[in-house]
């Protein structure tokens, strides 16, 4: 028996999954990065994130009712394994962030340059506007400064709990769906 085989199904298929997921994520922040827009700095609703995680979570819910559940699956099972894929692409993409910023030193500062850049272009909006997000040039100054204080940790962190907040509601939807028990 391998030890792949003694990991519990029910920790094993979202494992596998969440890594394709993140090694997908991985890929495609590699590749904006490399044509020059900051895989960070693309608002959440663009964000190929979403359409990683529908595609992943519903792949892991679906091999294990029919591969290992002998085709029930419990409202709580289907919870826990989207929970658990989400968790494992956050932290994997989290770490990839640390680990890209090691061999490439530029990625923490173009994103730095770039939110400033973006605050900047709609600072009076951000001021005087009628925005949900209205600040005082006092907040808008104290947002900027800490911006100069951002380290790769601060942006594997905020991409963790981005790619949790985007995964949250996706295992309630399959697990509904998918769920089917024995009378």
């Amino acid at each position: 028996m391998t030890f792949i085989n003694r990991i519990p199904v029910l920790v094993r298929v979202p494992l596998k999954f969440g890594s394709a997921s993140a090694l997908l994520s991985m890929v495609v922040m590699w590749i904006l990065y490399s044509f020059g827009k900051h895989p960070l700095l693309i608002p959440l609703y663009f964000d190929s994130r979403i359409i990683l995680l529908l595609i992943f979570i519903f792949f892991a819910v679906r091999e294990y009712k029919e591969y290992h559940g002998n085709g029930m699956l419990h409202y709580w099972e289907g919870m826990a394994l989207g929970i658990t894929t989400y968790v494992v692409m956050g932290l994997l993409g989290g770490l990839f962030i640390l680990i890209y910023d090691i061999f490439d030193a530029t990625f923490v500062t173009t994103y730095i340059s770039g939110a400033r850049e973006g605050a900047e272009k709609f600072r009076d909006e951000l001021l005087n506007g009628s925005q949900p997000i209205k600040m005082t040039e006092e907040e808008f100054n104290r947002h900027m400064e800490a911006l100069g204080r951002t380290t790769s940790w601060v942006l594997a962190k905020d991409y963790f709990i981005k790619t949790c907040f985007l995964g949250l509601f996706i295992p309630f939807i399959y697990s509904a769906f998918f769920r089917k028990v024995n009378a």
